[in-house]
């Protein structure tokens, strides 16, 4: 693969969790992915899932400077929600169309 095929098929979103223990969501693409979250501040943790209304019981619990990357996505579009009891963390999520 080319170094700009793979740059044209990546995408980073930062989604603002601004209040503390609240569901944000971020929607990512309808086509094949894979993808990473993180945390940009290493003092924050989340947790997130890929159901609504689950992030604050979600199994995916981690902590900033650790990054999960779920099993690969079909052709169809997907939310992810997440929540932090540190208000203001910054959800890091890097997509990797394939």
């Amino acid at each position: 693969m080319a170094y700009e095929e793979l740059i044209s098929n990546y995408t980073i979103y930062r989604l603002t969790l601004t209040d503390a223990n609240t569901e944000y969501s971020q929607a990512i693409t309808a086509q094949p992915c894979r993808f990473t979250v993180s945390l940009d501040d290493l003092t924050s943790t989340a947790r997130f899932t890929l159901t609504s209304g689950a992030s604050g019981t979600g199994k995916r619990i981690f902590q900033g400077g650790e990054w999960h990357t779920p099993k690969p996505f079909g052709a169809f579009a997907k939310t992810i929600y997440a929540q932090s009891p540190n208000a203001g963390a910054i959800l890091v999520i890097e997509e990797y169309k394939v």
